[in-house]
C-alpha cells in the first residue's frame, strides 16, 4: 500500500476497504512489500492481530512460524469453529494440540475429544464407544494413535491422558452415540475424508460452548463426488458467520524433503 492508501486505511478501519468477510484476515504491506500489520475484519472494524503464544506443561511455549500461522492461532483462540487446511508439516494438527493442552491445563475445558475417520468394512460391526481397555487397543491398532504418539511423545503419554479423562477418541462410526459437552473442545483430524452427514452429525453433537476444530488437507480428499465433501460444505455454509474462522496454512515446517515431496 502507498502511504497515502494506508493513511486512508487506519482513518477509516470501520469501512471494509477490502471486502472481507467477518473474521477473514488481510496482511498490510508498504510499498517495499515489508509486512507492516496483521489484522481482521470483525464485522464492524478491522481489529489488529495481537498473537500470546501458547503455553502448557506438556508442550512447553509455541509461537508462530509465519503471518498464516498467526492467523491460526488467532482463531483457534476466539472462534468457536475453527478449519486449519494445508498440506503436510504445515502446522494443522501442532497448533490446535498446542491450544487444547494449554487450557485444559489452566481449566477452561475438561476434556479433549478427538474424533477421527473411520469406515468399517461391508458387513462388519463397529468399534463401539467404549473407554478403557478397548480405546487402548484402538490407539496401538488405528492411525489416530500414531498421529497422537508423534506430537505427545508415545503412546504410553496418550494412555495417561485417556485414564486421566483429559482425552477421549471417538471414531466417525460411533459418532451418533457421543454428546460433546459445553466445557470440552471437539477436534475433528482429517475432516478431508468425512461426508456432508458425518459432518452435520459432528456440529449437531456439540452443545453450546464446546470449542470445534476440524484439520485436513482439501487436496487429499478421497471422496471423488466433491459435493458430497462435508469440508467444502461446512466452509461454505459457515464463512463470514461471527463465531467461525476457516485458515489455509501454506508453508510445511517438517523437513526440506517433506517439502520437496509436495511436488509429486
Amino acid at each position: 500500500m502507498s502511504e497515502n492508501d494506508m493513511a486512508y486505511f487506519y482513518e477509516h478501519l470501520n469501512e471494509n476497504v477490502f471486502n472481507l468477510l467477518t473474521n477473514e484476515y488481510v496482511i498490510i504491506r508498504n510499498a517495499d512489500n515489508e509486512v507492516v500489520d496483521k489484522l481482521k475484519w470483525d464485522g464492524g472494524m478491522y481489529q489488529t492481530i495481537r498473537n500470546k503464544p501458547f503455553k502448557s506443561n506438556m508442550f512447553g511455549t509455541l509461537k508462530p512460524l509465519d503471518d498464516i500461522q498467526s492467523f491460526a492461532m488467532d482463531s483457534i483462540n476466539t472462534n468457536d469453529i475453527t478449519v486449519l487446511y494445508g498440506k503436510a508439516g504445515s502446522g494443522k494438527t501442532t497448533l490446535p494440540l498446542n491450544y487444547i493442552m494449554q487450557e485444559i491445563e489452566k481449566g477452561k475445558y475438561k476434556k479433549c475429544y478427538m474424533v477421527y475417520s473411520y469406515e468399517p468394512l461391508k458387513g462388519a460391526k463397529t468399534l463401539g464407544y467404549e473407554k478403557g481397555d478397548h480405546v487402548t487397543k484402538l490407539i496401538y491398532s488405528a492411525s489416530i494413535g500414531n498421529i497422537l504418539a508423534s506430537k505427545f511423545g508415545d503412546l504410553q503419554q496418550v494412555e495417561y491422558m485417556l485414564d486421566r479423562g483429559m482425552l477421549d477418541i471417538i471414531p466417525t462410526a460411533n459418532i451418533r452415540g457421543v454428546e460433546f459437552e459445553s466445557d470440552s473442545i471437539c477436534m475433528v483430524t482429517e475432516s478431508q475424508n468425512l461426508d456432508v452427514y458425518t459432518l452435520k452429525t459432528i456440529i449437531q453433537r456439540c452443545k453450546s460452548g464446546c470449542k470445534q476444530i476440524y484439520e485436513g488437507d482439501i487436496i487429499e480428499q478421497k471422496d471423488t463426488n466433491v459435493q458430497n465433501v462435508g469440508i467444502n460444505r461446512l466452509i461454505d455454509v459457515f464463512k463470514g458467520h461471527k463465531s467461525f474462522g476457516c485458515v489455509k496454512l501454506k508453508n510445511n515446517y517438517r523437513s526440506e524433503l517433506s517439502e520437496l515431496a509436495d511436488l509429486m
